[in-house]
């Protein structure tokens, strides 16, 4: 049940943003969450949640329970309905799940989207440690990594979303090669 789940909710987290998912766009993100999600799976870690409608898929979610937290990791959903806040409800109905686990925290991860107001109490400071190598390439690479960086964080505040993820992503790929 998985593979399925995962193919759904990558299918739903696509069309949610209009055929284009940063998460999900290279062959190396989707086996990224192939990965992780068998491994989790085999650990029983992996929670996946679907919200149905009439036999059809409109809503998924995925996370991991590690002890007494629950870690919220990715969801989609269906356009079509995004009127009746099926993302919203999936979310409600995995904190209710949750609850009834046992977990103590559920935990948003990183990130300033709106629907995550909602739910939270609390934001925590998230910080960043990168370590370069004190020579030459080590140098280059930095400063790739913080204009890239800078050129991300213009091109969202300037464009729109779409288009400004297609930019940050052509920046990151930029930096890795």
């Amino acid at each position: 049940e998985r593979r399925p789940a995962l193919g759904r909710l990558i299918a739903l987290h696509t069309a949610r943003w209009g055929g284009y998912s940063r998460a999900f766009h290279t062959p190396k993100h989707l086996r990224f969450h192939e990965e992780i999600t068998r491994l989790a799976c085999q650990r029983g870690w992996l929670r996946f949640y679907t919200l149905w409608l009439d036999g059809e898929a409109v809503a998924a979610l995925y996370g991991f329970r590690y002890g007494s937290v629950f870690n919220f990791y990715q969801s989609g959903f269906d356009p079509l309905y995004a009127r009746y806040s099926t993302g919203l409800v999936t979310m409600g109905l995995t904190i209710e799940n949750a609850i009834g686990e046992g977990v103590e925290e559920f935990d948003l991860l990183q990130g300033v989207e709106q629907y995550k107001e909602h739910w939270a109490r609390e934001v925590r400071p998230l910080g960043r440690l990168e370590f370069y190598p004190p020579r030459v390439r080590g140098l280059v690479y930095r400063r790739a990594a913080e204009l890239s960086r800078a050129a991300r964080r213009a091109a969202r505040r300037m464009l729109p979303r779409k288009i400004a993820d297609r930019i940050a992503t052509k920046c990151e790929l930029a930096t890795r090669s």
